[in-house]
């Protein structure tokens, strides 16, 4: 198996793909999760990330007695990357995907218009 087929793996079944809007600027943050319950294992999936060359943080979060990590993208260009080299097989995360891809896209768009 390779390496994007298991990531798509990981994060058809413990991922998600959120984007929240905010209307200062005409702005969005987006963000691909990727959530487990072992520091090393996050570590390890960094580092398949890495060899992708996409850019992720691991972060862990707790709630009362409760512990767990957190792979993070949020750079707009490694989501891009991820959307097109590993993306989803589970519908409702691939529709979500190509939405923000949409939308990601067509800020970089306007951003190099406004450029020229």
């Amino acid at each position: 198996m390779g390496i994007t087929k298991y990531i798509r793996g990981l994060f058809d079944g413990d991922g998600s793909i959120t984007a929240y809007y905010y209307k200062k600027h005409n702005g969005v943050s987006t963000r691909i999760k990727i959530t487990n319950g072992c520091p090393n294992f996050s570590n390890e999936i960094l580092l398949l990330l890495s060899k992708l060359e996409i850019y992720s943080k691991v972060r862990l979060e707790q709630r009362n007695n409760h512990k767990w990590w957190n792979i993070n993208i949020e750079r707009h260009s490694d989501i891009l990357r991820f959307i097109e080299i590993i993306n989803s097989s589970h519908p409702k995360k691939k529709r979500k995907m190509q939405e923000i891809k949409k939308i990601l896209l067509e800020k970089k768009s306007k951003s190099l218009q406004s450029m020229n």
